[in-house]
């Protein structure tokens, strides 16, 4: 089996280095693997859906909250006012009866021949039957934090509440409400949603039923601290730098895995041509006579070390990839297309994503300084219910909230809504975009001198290589003199060739400031 995986193995790493990896394959590893942009993505989709929720009309979503305190009657029928009915009907039918003599008692048939009931007294006992009530409270239930009470002080179960919230209607939560509820003792025990009937006896053995549809509410919620237009503008400003954050974090990967193409390249090269002008230094070297060449020589020599070490570290965290030529010319080919089809970008800094973001907060800022005095303000929220299903029953409560050992917050929250943080914050970031843009494109001349220069320079080693050329062929130099010279001109071409990359990378890097559609964008 490992015999196996370390063939496999051994054919993967065979195939690429044959075919190489391209660029796209290398850019995906480098943002896969980039914390900061993983975290521009999260921060993007939390504000994607904040979006949703002040764009879209309906915004459907759950949440559960336990009941905090409810005392419930159980209704159970009044077996004393049934007594009585049952009682005057029998009155009535022993009056109305031409039959009593023959059905009653001798004693309460004296009584009745000899007593005259009045209809008054009929009357009155109908009366006071009448404003009897059907039921009589003898049991009540108290939730407290969910927890179901008896009368007698006993949990018996628990209550809770699936609150749905619909729609947001200038801030307003719109909803309803379904109870629910759990006991585990006595008949009722068992679990219950809104369309069950609650079934149990009263100690008398009479059955009562309580029917949990009858409390499901509607419900309207309001935040009474809630600026609805300034956290409208905040969250736009969120969503804006969110994604402000994802462009910048995504190409800034784009343009590091450019960067390090070019660098790994020349590094490799420099690498390369510095081992052969060591080398040729030590033939030069062992074979001088004179102390004052070799100590020349010596020095040549510490210098060209001095640079291999150099290149040779620099290189280390370049050697995440596999690096191939053919991979060095697309990368240079792509980046000068995409420099060819920005070149008449637009410059206007107005319209930047972070800017963008940054105008919306102040204008939410100069909202809430006229609100300044809600955190003073004791009531924080106001809700209205409605059960549709029992008489329309309605409440109406008001959320208290007022810190008695206050030790500044309050003040601290209203001095921040009358602050002036936002509007400094958006021209301190105006003032430093422009000084980035206004370094770059500094930097942009100062590399078109750069090039001039290494252009000079490469026509002089050309000049000076050709020179060589000859004299060594006249004999006057040695064929180390001859490749000390090739060196020369191999660096002012690789010097040449950098400075054009740095140029490359340099507009990359000012496209980047126009929020320009680089290669492999996903916005």
């Amino acid at each position: 089996m490992k015999k196996k995986l370390i063939l496999t193995l051994g054919l993967i790493f065979m195939v690429l280095s044959i075919f190489g990896i391209s660029f796209e394959e290398l850019y995906l590893k480098n943002l896969n693997s980039s914390s900061d942009f993983y975290k521009a993505e999260l921060s993007l989709k939390s504000a994607e859906v904040e979006m949703k929720r002040i764009n879209q009309f309906f915004v459907p979503y759950l949440q559960t909250s336990l009941n905090t305190f409810n005392v419930v009657k159980v209704p159970v029928e009044n077996t004393q006012k049934k007594a009585l009915e049952e009682l005057l009907n029998q009155f009535k039918n022993l009056l109305e009866d031409s039959k009593i003599s023959e059905e009653l008692p001798d004693k309460l048939k004296d009584l009745l021949e000899d007593c005259d009931i009045p209809e008054e007294i009929l009357g009155r006992l109908e009366n006071f039957l009448d404003e009897m009530p059907d039921t009589i409270d003898v049991e009540t239930e108290t939730e407290i934090g969910g927890i179901v009470f008896n009368s007698k002080g006993e949990i018996v179960g628990f209550g809770f509440s699936l609150d749905t919230a619909f729609v947001e209607v200038f801030g307003t939560n719109i909803g309803l409400s379904f109870p629910f509820k759990i006991y585990f003792k006595g008949d009722k025990s068992g679990f219950y949603a809104p369309w069950s009937t609650i079934q149990y006896k009263t100690p008398t053995e009479q059955t009562v039923e309580e029917k949990l549809y009858e409390q499901i509410a509607i419900v309207a919620s309001r935040d009474l601290k809630k600026v609805d237009k300034a956290d409208k503008l905040n969250t736009e400003a969120k969503y804006y730098s969110a994604l402000s954050s994802y462009y910048f974090a995504q190409t800034n990967v784009f343009i590091t895995t450019v960067e390090d193409v070019f660098n790994r390249c020349y590094n490799e090269k420099m690498i390369e041509i510095s081992q052969r002008e060591i080398e040729i230094l030590n033939n030069m070297y062992e074979t001088a006579t004179e102390e004052k060449v070799k100590e020349e020589i010596e020095k040549q020599i510490l210098t060209a070390q001095k640079v291999f070490e150099g290149l040779k570290a620099s290189n280390v965290s370049l050697e995440y990839f596999e690096f191939t030529e053919d991979l060095y010319n697309e990368t240079r080919n792509l980046v000068d297309n995409i420099i060819s089809q920005n070149s008449s970008v637009s410059k206007n800094t107005g319209e930047r994503l972070d800017l963008k973001a940054l105008k919306l907060s102040k204008e939410a800022s100069d909202i809430q300084k006229k609100f300044w005095f809600l955190p003073y303000v004791p009531f924080s929220t106001l809700t209205f219910s409605v059960q549709p299903f029992n008489d329309f029953n309605w409440n109406v409560r008001i959320g208290f909230e007022m810190t008695i050992f206050d030790k500044g917050e309050r003040k601290l929250a209203a001095d921040t809504m009358k602050s002036e943080l936002a509007s400094l914050t958006y021209d301190e970031s105006t003032k430093k975009i422009e000084e980035l843009i206004r370094g770059l494109e500094t930097n942009k001349k100062t590399l078109y001198y750069d090039i001039n220069i290494a252009q000079i320079n490469l026509k002089n080693a050309i000049e000076d290589y050709e020179r060589s050329q000859d004299l060594y062929k006249k004999g006057f130099i040695t064929q180390n003199d001859l490749t000390l010279s090739e060196i020369t001109l191999q660096r002012s071409k690789l010097t040449l060739e950098k400075t054009e990359n740095n140029l490359k990378v340099n507009e990359l890097r000012l496209m980047q400031q126009y929020y320009v559609n680089l290669w492999g964008d996903k916005n």
